[in-house]
């Protein structure tokens, strides 16, 4: 997101624009842009982190081997899953 693409936002969401620039607005974009990607990455967390919870509880409570798929675990899907959740938050450091 570039500062163009912030003055259209702000534009369309009804700023009278008066052609000066407002860094403020930038940095309120920036924060609002961090919060969706967190919340983004959070979401495409879940997968792993339900698995390694699923794991933890099954070897709590028994001796038998863990065997994902009987929990519909995937493990390319999990992967995908932190790739996606990597890629989300490098966004942030760019």
């Amino acid at each position: 997101m570039n500062r163009e693409d912030i003055i259209q936002m702000a534009q369309k969401a009804g700023f009278v624009w008066l052609g000066e620039y407002h860094s403020n607005l930038e940095d309120f974009a920036k924060l609002v842009a961090q919060h969706e990607r967190e919340a983004c990455a959070d979401i495409a967390d879940r997968l792993p982190r339900t698995y390694r919870e699923t794991k933890e509880a099954h070897e709590r409570a028994t001796l038998e081997p863990f065997h994902p798929s009987r929990f519909g675990f995937d493990f390319a899907e999990m992967r995908q899953a932190e790739v996606i959740t990597h890629a989300i938050r490098a966004r942030g450091q760019a």
